[in-house]
């Protein structure tokens, strides 16, 4: 593995120097500052890195949210052998399915709010199938037994740990290909932030994920691969063990309180 470039065998997600700015007024401001790294299927890769280090940025273009901030973008971003500027961004939406920091419940039903997706993004019609959809991804959240007898009540009657597994569940009916979540469990207590982890550890065999956190103990907790981040430019990256234990620079050093 090239360590300086974060390069894997068969990676998911090829990024080759990327750049993102933001609009300010008539200012840009560089956000992401030529971002090479490779990222790697069916694994659980950690985004990590101070406040305002271009973690969540990257995120957003992975799946092409970027979009929607009005932010200037250059560079190269393959998933597998499709550059993802180049495709449609429904269908790119649909494979890279993408969970908010605070996800917010649609006014509807627990089922509705994944129902909705399934027929307007699956395009699925059939009452059964869209049924047992629904019930396979309140399970695959761990959120089931919880809300599988009240299910026709307002999702907003959910608790914010159980919103963010509704959240995660309405990404996974879709059968995504990759699932990023960012910073899924920063708002949430100690118990909703374990479930959310044991679901992620869970899942991960399932579908490639990528999980922005700022949370050095959750990294450590969950990584398998860590991506860190540094005032919009790729410091490390490489699989958590060695990335997380044998850290090669001093301001990865810095951040896990090393030195």
């Amino acid at each position: 593995m090239n360590k300086a470039c974060g390069n894997v065998a068969k990676p998911l997600f090829r990024i080759r120097k990327l750049n993102v700015w933001y609009r300010q007024g008539r200012n840009l401001i560089h956000v992401l500052k030529d971002v090479s790294v490779d990222i790697p299927e069916r694994t659980l890769t950690v985004i990590m890195g101070r406040s305002g280090s271009g973690k969540s940025t990257f995120l957003r273009v992975l799946n092409r949210v970027i979009e929607i901030y009005r932010a200037v973008v250059n560079g190269e971003v393959y998933l597998r052998d499709q550059d993802i500027f180049r495709m449609d961004a429904q269908n790119l939406r649909s494979r890279v399915v993408m969970v908010l920091q605070r996800p917010i419940a649609l006014p509807m039903s627990i089922y509705d709010n994944i129902a909705y997706f399934l027929k307007s993004v699956k395009k699925i019609s059939d009452k059964k199938k869209i049924q047992q959809k629904v019930e396979e991804a309140l399970k695959l959240a761990n959120l089931w037994e919880e809300v599988k007898d009240r299910l026709h009540m307002p999702a907003s009657s959910l608790s914010g740990g159980q919103i963010q597994r509704l959240a995660i569940a309405r990404a996974l009916a879709l059968d995504p290909e990759v699932l990023l979540l960012d910073e899924p469990t920063s708002h949430l207590d100690p118990e909703s932030t374990r479930i959310i982890e044991s679901t992620i550890m869970k899942l991960k065999d399932r579908v490639s994920i990528v999980f922005v956190t700022h949370s050095i103990e959750q990294a450590k907790r969950l990584a398998e691969y860590v991506i860190f981040f540094e005032n919009g430019r790729v410091i490390e990256a490489g699989y958590a063990d060695e990335v997380l234990e044998k850290p090669r620079t001093e301001s990865l050093r810095k951040f896990l309180g090393l030195e």
